[in-house]
């Protein structure tokens, strides 16, 4: 146990989150773990398209305001509320999650106070992406700080290998040019062209891309250190190429690399750097560009990325969405418009299309006074979860972060958050108990 000490740099998982300071009992144990894996699980492999199958206008216009919200959503605050109102005096228990959990509570506190201006200025409709986006996944933080550390690393395994069997899914679309699953045609086609995306379970490419980064990465780690298949981070690398997202397969190959780097500084350090790791890092390093250049030349799997010069038309538009704030006025560009208002302005726009950038959507939809309180409260929550998945978990977070920043996931209904904070919040405790079956870590 001595590499995970002493170093500057902070421990690669992170400090252990603990015993369960408020569920103890085993009943109540029992319960809100199997509330929290079959939330993680639907976050996991429930997208918009099936959603919409099933009959509910989750994404579509119409329907009902309870359909709005995604059903791991419903899980996670019964989590919450079971955490909340199951140790008597639920004033007490929330002080005590408020002393252990203060950013996510800080930050729970500034989306309420965005959502319900946003409300009083042009009600609820269009509102409903903040639940899912930033709620549930700061609700989800709070209920997994009181899970047992075996939960935990079993809800690690859910959603990992849920995310893998998603990138096994996207690599049978790209190699049959169709879609495996009829339903995802719901939310995007294939015309006929060249460039086929995969669907997978997720539905979007883009969001299936950026929830694919965090688990890729973490993958590394875990095929690296012996603790995890090598052939599931290739279903993963290669799930990330028949997604299509050029800039999370080359951001997610940039965070490979500082991870790498930042490993062998803190073994060096250490002095627990072995002539095998580093053998490991220096094949991956000098073989590892020769094989993705393989598959990419023998397989057709990311001929989206490799067709495009890295500067297209897709990149062009996502500069002149920074246009749009030329269209409103001072007063909405300081409190935001309806989302309603948003789309006609785009429909009127048709040069940008779509607003391929999440900040910006929000601040157009929110203001820049109410993305300035989004904004602390989030980097503060990030911080927290990053903090406490050591610098592994780090590195997965900002390039998470970095990889959303180029495309619009976060600013429509997405699980996206809730699935990074799952793996990076739970990857110690899984790696902690594959090590325990071992006996060293």
């Amino acid at each position: 146990m001595t590499e995970l000490t002493n170093n500057p740099l902070g421990t690669p998982l992170g400090t252990p989150l603990g015993v369960p300071p408020l569920a103890t009992s085993v009943a109540r144990q029992s319960v809100l773990a199997k509330i929290a894996l079959a939330a993680a699980a639907l976050a996991a492999c429930l997208g918009a398209p099936l959603i919409e199958t099933l009959g509910i206008a989750y994404v579509s216009p119409g329907g009902g305001l309870l359909g709005k919200i995604h059903p791991s959503t419903y899980l996670i605050l019964a989590a919450f509320g079971w955490l909340l109102f199951t140790r008597g005096d639920p004033v007490t228990t929330m002080q005590a999650i408020w002393r252990r959990q203060g950013a996510e509570v800080v930050f729970l506190g500034l989306v309420a106070v965005v959502a319900l201006f946003g409300i009083m200025r042009y009600g609820p409709s269009g509102l409903a992406y903040l639940v899912d986006v930033f709620i549930a996944p700061a609700l989800f933080a709070i209920v997994l700080h009181h899970l047992a550390p075996e939960t935990r690393a079993r809800l690690f395994a859910v959603v990992f290998w849920l995310l893998t069997l998603n990138a096994l899914i996207a690599i049978g679309e790209a190699a049959t040019r169709q879609y495996l699953i009829g339903y995802l045609q719901w939310d995007i086609r294939w015309d006929g062209g060249m460039e086929f995306r995969a669907a997978s379970l997720l539905g979007h490419p883009l969001n299936n891309a950026l929830i694919t980064v965090p688990a890729a990465i973490l993958g590394f780690h875990l095929a690296t250190t012996g603790r995890g298949s090598a052939v599931a981070f290739g279903i993963l690398g290669l799930g990330l190429l028949a997604f299509g997202g050029r800039a999370a397969a080359l951001l997610t190959v940039v965070g490979l690399f500082g991870f790498i780097v930042v490993d062998v500084c803190a073994r060096l350090y250490r002095g627990t750097l072995s002539l095998q790791r580093a053998v490991i890092y220096l094949s991956i390093l000098l073989i590892g560009p020769l094989l993705l250049l393989g598959v990419l030349s023998t397989t057709g799997l990311g001929e989206r990325i490799v067709g495009r010069a890295l500067f297209d038309g897709s990149a062009q538009t996502r500069l002149e969405a920074f246009n749009i704030f030329n269209y409103i006025s001072r007063d909405q560009l300081w409190f935001g418009i309806s989302s309603e208002a948003v789309g006609i302005l785009m429909e009127n726009l048709s040069h940008i299309g779509v607003i391929e950038n999440f900040w910006i959507y929000l601040i157009v939809n929110l203001g820049i006074v109410n993305v300035a309180l989004l904004t602390y409260g989030f980097g503060l929550f990030l911080w927290r979860t990053a903090h406490r998945g050591g610098y592994v978990g780090g590195l997965t977070v900002a390039t998470f972060l970095v990889v959303a920043s180029t495309n619009n996931s976060l600013a429509a209904k997405t699980t996206a958050l809730t699935i990074l904070v799952t793996l990076v919040l739970c990857f110690g405790d899984y790696m902690r108990a594959k090590a325990n079956s071992r006996g060293t870590l």
